[in-house]
């Protein structure tokens, strides 16, 4: 997370500075821009992603042109991240009678499970105005597809369970991966003076997936390579921030003396 709070600081600072340079033109009409993105997003599961994930996050950033007509292109990734884990069977053959796990030195490991994954994608929007004011927001209706891939991961901080290392920990993380389609609708907002640009939408996402390990420990329905199509589904909030690129102004002041 260190990373990702020194991408957003850095995105800010370069997107105020940037931004400032141009506050005094106002934009008046339709534009076209390139722009980066930065986006975090709060997500609930269901269908089969349900059964495995709870609550999660993703964090993510872009790049897009957005065209005069209003129309947007962009290709973005994101991480996923989650504390909520459902699957707990995967281990109970490493549970003693206290309900622990015992590490290499016959203490109770401490062990966290948690989600993490990723997406990458296209997407592709269209901006519909109805503030002539503000010919560059309105509602934003936005399709996507792209690659998605989300798996169980061990954080044994002890480091004191050979199970949940390399090559072991294949066989209880659950790699699941394959493609998927998106829908978000919400509203975008470009400001005028150029200094405010962000969407707020809500998003669907499923994600046509399978399991890629060849064999997993407790598996529900022998679910394993193969023999494990899924409709992973994932719902919520986003919230994207924009740094477009505007042209500079050729305008030069003049001065007049008498």
């Amino acid at each position: 997370m260190k990373c990702w709070s020194s991408i957003f600081m850095s995105y800010f600072f370069i997107g105020f500075s940037t931004s400032s340079l141009s506050a005094q033109n106002l934009i008046t009409e339709p534009i076209s821009v390139p722009f980066l993105s930065v986006q975090y997003g709060l997500s609930l599961s269901a269908g089969d992603l349900n059964e495995r994930f709870g609550f999660h996050s993703g964090a993510g950033i872009g790049v897009g042109y957005k065209t005069f007509t209003n129309w947007q292109f962009e290709l973005k990734g994101q991480t996923l991240f989650g504390q909520k884990v459902k699957e707990e069977n995967i281990v109970n053959h490493l549970i003693n009678e206290d309900g622990t796990i015992t590490s290499n030195s016959g203490q109770p490991a401490q062990v966290n499970s948690v989600m993490r994954g990723f997406s990458i994608g296209a997407e592709v929007s269209k901006l519909i105005n109805f503030q002539k004011d503000l010919p560059n927001s309105g509602v934003i209706i936005k399709l996507g597809t792209g690659f998605l891939q989300h798996k169980i991961k061990y954080e044994d901080l002890l480091n004191e369970v050979p199970q949940f290392d390399n090559p072991y920990v294949a066989l209880y993380d659950r790699l699941t991966n394959g493609m998927y389609a998106s829908q978000a609708i919400g509203y975008q907002y470009f400001a005028k003076n150029r200094l405010i640009n962000y969407s707020i939408t809500f998003e669907i996402m499923e994600g046509f997936t399978a399991s890629r390990r060849s064999y997993n420990f407790n598996a529900i329905n022998n679910e394993v390579a193969g023999n494990s199509n899924r409709l992973d589904i994932s719902y919520g909030l986003k919230l994207t921030w924009m740094l477009p690129f505007y042209q500079r102004s050729n305008t030069k002041e003049r001065y007049y003396t008498d």
